[in-house]
């Protein structure tokens, strides 16, 4: 492993975890999945040392996880730090939690790091830097996860295509409801080309004539690319599960201000309404329109790749539009809750790092909610 290329994100260089003075501590609220190297280390230690770790693993959908105590892993110390890394046993750490925030994907021949914005270290760096961002060489960061795929031509394909993708999103004459318009159009049409074995064809396909034939159409791409009925579907059946008061109170409560300001926007035109209302705010709030472009980049960047491992070009497009939708909504109910408080509210970075890496670990980083998630969408795009 050794000699495969690592590249990170540049944003990775600058991070340094808050430890004990984190906000939002990564020990508490998460399954902890534990790697075979990991539950071997576990099982090999003798003793009454080796019977008390073996006691906290359990089985959750058949993966091996840590066996958390009120919500924690039981193994954080009154300092609310990792007892293992503090006693320099790092083998002990499951692998996810010696690289977290860090996610290493390995490519075979090459592994990307990037940062998980669920926590709020990596949030505030990603609020702080907006715009496109680069991988650059960076030093090997063993990867949570392996594509096995040997399709070598269809990687160089999907890598020539996320950077197209991402210069379509960084054209600012380009609005970002038209980028997805224009983004959906085009990549649906080449999914459905390389789903038939006929990548070549697919490599013909111009995402420089959608965007023109988009434009001569006079159409007009909306913020709510998928309809709020949809994410209302998504929030209050799957989002809002019945466990997220415990995990997360002030999430549950954000869900709570979401419902009181959504259900006075009429339903017949509440799409447009939501579009409108977000236009409003980024007016009123500097930074916003680039925080979602950079967003919705991020997500391109860390996901689209992703497909290489099953050729769904589509889904990790409809995910970056989504996530991208709902950081907009929720930051446009706390903003709304803001304005009938006072009149003079403003968006606070503090307010919009707690919003972000809230939504990801509640909503990004839960797979078996991503499923769910996936399954609405195919209802209404796919």
């Amino acid at each position: 492993m050794s000699a495969v290329k690592t590249k990170a994100l540049s944003l990775v260089k600058s991070f340094s975890c808050a430890a004990g003075k984190c906000p939002h501590n990564c020990c508490r609220g998460w399954q902890i999945p534990v790697d075979e190297e990991t539950e071997n280390n576990f099982n090999e230690m003798p003793g009454v040392r080796g019977r008390h770790l073996r006691f906290f693993l359990t089985k959750f959908r058949g993966d091996t996880v840590i066996k958390k105590i009120m919500g924690r892993c039981p193994f954080i110390n009154s300092d609310r730090l990792c007892q293992f890394e503090a006693n320099g046993e790092n083998e002990l750490m499951p692998l996810v939690c010696r690289i977290y925030p860090r996610e290493g994907v390995s490519y075979g021949d090459f592994t990307e790091v990037t940062l998980e914005l669920s926590c709020p270290v990596a949030a505030g760096l990603f609020l702080e830097n907006p715009g496109r961002l680069s991988f650059e060489p960076h030093s090997f960061v063993e990867p949570f996860f392996e594509i096995t795929n040997d399709d070598k031509d269809f990687l160089s394909y999907l890598q020539k295509e996320r950077e197209k993708i991402l210069d379509l999103i960084w054209n600012t004459d380009i609005k970002l409801g038209d980028a997805f318009k224009v983004l959906y159009s085009y990549i649906s049409e080449t999914m459905s080309l390389i789903m038939r074995n006929r990548i070549d064809e697919a490599k013909e396909i111009s995402l420089d004539q959608h965007l023109k034939d988009f434009q001569e159409s006079g159409k007009k791409g909306s913020l709510s690319f998928f309809s709020i009925r949809t994410i209302d579907r998504m929030i209050l059946d799957h989002i809002d599960y019945g466990a997220l008061f415990i995990r997360e109170r002030v999430f549950a409560g954000l869900i709570r201000s979401y419902n009181k300001v959504f259900k006075d926007m009429p339903v017949d035109t509440i799409d447009a309404d939501f579009h409108e209302a977000v236009l409003s705010m980024c007016e009123k709030c500097p930074g916003l329109n680039d925080k979602y472009r950079s967003y919705f980049s991020y997500n391109i960047m860390q996901l689209f790749l992703l497909s290489y491992e099953d050729y769904h070009i589509l889904k990790p497009l409809l995910f970056s539009i989504l996530y991208t939708e709902l950081l907009m909504i929720f930051d446009l109910t706390r903003f709304t809750v803001g304005i009938r408080k006072n009149n003079d509210y403003i968006m606070t970075r503090e307010t919009e790092t707690e919003t972000l890496y809230l939504m990801e670990s509640c909503v990004r980083h839960n797979p078996y909610l991503t499923q769910n998630l996936l399954n609405v969408m195919r209802q209404e795009t796919l």
